[in-house]
């Protein structure tokens, strides 16, 4: 089994920072991701989605700093949302607590709905 290249990008979407990671989340990949969340802290957005959707592992390491980032966040009046559906990184959320800490959601769009006003679902189209 070929594990995906990591790789971590940053956006804006309105007053919303966006970071989207792909890959392994763990000892090696955490200054990149923890860049990534200081990048989009600097940039003053009250809110950050982290879009887990494509990470194929995340260790302790990755778990504290996104844990750290987020008290940060919400002790600012920010709001953290993580995108992930895998079972196995939504279960050790859970067992670690850090559940509490942020807000997961299963879609980008969900988190999207929630913190960007006047964003809707792109109309699906018949063919």
């Amino acid at each position: 089994m070929e594990v995906p290249p990591f790789r971590v990008t940053t956006a804006v979407i309105g007053d919303v920072g966006l970071v989207s990671v792909s890959g392994e989340l763990d000892l090696y990949t955490q200054d990149e991701f923890d860049q990534a969340l200081v990048d989009v802290r600097a940039s003053e957005r009250s809110s950050v989605i982290v879009d887990c959707s494509a990470v194929s592992f995340i260790d302790s390491t990755a778990i504290g700093i996104l844990a750290e980032h987020a008290r940060r966040r919400r002790s600012d009046g920010g709001a953290v949302f993580v995108v992930s559906r895998d079972p196995r990184t939504l279960r050790v959320f859970e067992i670690t607590g850090v559940d509490r800490i942020f807000r997961c959601v299963p879609t980008l769009h969900a988190a999207l709905e929630e913190l960007v006003p006047g964003h809707a679902r792109p109309e699906s189209v018949a063919v």
